[in-house]
């Protein structure tokens, strides 16, 4: 995810736990790398893991971090129209459990 802010950990993964919609939610978030910014003061590259599947989940951390996912309308970070007007988080990897436990 690109970041609109600094998140912090000094590059160590660190927890954010925050209720989403009243119930209890679980993410794990690593700054990658940080770039100064004119207009936004600092970009954050980050890896982002969330352990509960709660609806927006990782947009609400990184906003309640005070660095909101860049292009995230609805939660403070828009990412000013154009070619590139989405947000900026991409899926690395999907685990999902199979059903019969293999």
């Amino acid at each position: 995810a690109l970041l609109a802010g600094g998140i912090g950990g000094g590059g160590d993964p660190f927890e954010v736990r925050e209720a989403v919609g009243g119930r209890p939610s679980l993410s794990i978030f690593k700054s990658i790398e940080a770039t100064p910014h004119l207009q936004l003061g600092r970009l954050t590259t980050a890896d982002l893991e969330p352990r509960t599947g709660r609806r927006h989940q990782l947009r609400l951390h990184a906003a309640a971090l005070g660095a909101p996912i860049l292009g995230d309308d609805l939660y403070g970070a828009p990412s000013g129209g154009g070619a590139g007007a989405s947000l900026y988080l991409q899926s690395t990897e999907v685990r999902v459990a199979h059903p019969s436990g293999g």
